[in-house]
């Protein structure tokens, strides 16, 4: 009997912490954010660059994000290595053919703790028109009040390797590297 009393004041308490915790959700101040990648070149330096249109949705429960949902949406026609003729290559069918495949795209699945406003973000990642499972480090900077708004600062980083997605053709390091680290700082603003 005591078990049973137990069991159903554990239930109550579990639906009042579940009611009480509210639906928050997040979009980009996207000023005060950049998505960027870099790539190894000639084995000796990095070619970096960024992706200027994209656009995160993040709905989180409660205070924190461990319960977040993450999706992210980027226009691969706006890569941007500040060489006109190199990233047109790249928006060409050699590389990541954005005409046939516009969106690079990524949908959280679960997040786990990783840390201290640290986590780890598991998704599909969709690119060229490949869907992968990925890993994403998450980290929580802090968030503030800023006038009538509330911000929240968050790094995320990544390596994939092009290749698993079809993206460019295979080359020896002495040209460009397989693995591409993806990394963003994105200020996030409660709605």
């Amino acid at each position: 009997m005591r078990k049973e009393i137990l069991f159903v004041l554990i239930l109550i308490l579990n639906s009042t912490i579940l009611i009480g915790q509210k639906e928050s959700n997040w979009k980009p101040d996207i000023t005060h954010s950049n998505f960027g990648f870099k790539v190894l070149h000639k084995g000796v330096s990095f070619t970096v660059g960024e992706f200027r249109e994209f656009d995160i949705d993040m709905t989180s429960n409660g205070s924190g994000f461990l319960n977040a949902q993450i999706e992210l949406s980027i226009d691969a026609a706006s890569i941007n290595t500040a060489n006109d003729s190199r990233d047109n290559h790249l928006r060409s069918a050699d590389f990541f053919e954005t005409e046939k495949y516009p969106k690079i795209t990524f949908k959280s699945k679960n997040i786990k703790a990783n840390g201290e406003n640290a986590y780890i973000v598991t998704g599909n990642f969709t690119m060229h028109g490949v869907t992968k499972e990925i890993d994403v480090q998450m980290k929580h900077n802090g968030t503030v009040q800023s006038r009538e708004s509330q911000l929240a600062g968050f790094y995320f980083t990544t390596t994939v390797n092009r290749m698993d997605f079809g993206v460019g053709p295979e080359l020896p390091i002495a040209n460009v590297a397989a693995e591409v680290e993806l990394h963003a700082e994105i200020e996030m603003i409660k709605e």
